[in-house]
């Protein structure tokens, strides 16, 4: 499975600055959740087109935050 919080571009900054925890930060808990629902939908909806098994790990990835 992909870690998402383990590539390298992730990685960079300390956790407080990775960007998906900045993203977090700024956002109402229902904003968040409609944030990452919008990415499970995205990675799903282009993984045919895109990076194949790649975006449906992100997919994954997205959904298991929601719960």
């Amino acid at each position: 499975m992909i870690d998402l919080k383990e590539q390298k571009h992730y990685t960079q900054y300390p956790k407080e600055y990775e960007p998906i925890e900045v993203i977090k930060s700024m956002l109402t808990a229902e904003e968040y959740r409609g944030y990452l629902k919008g990415n499970v939908i995205k990675y799903i909806g282009r993984y045919r087109f895109k990076n194949g098994l790649k975006d449906l790990g992100k997919a994954k990835v997205y959904a298991e935050w929601l719960s």
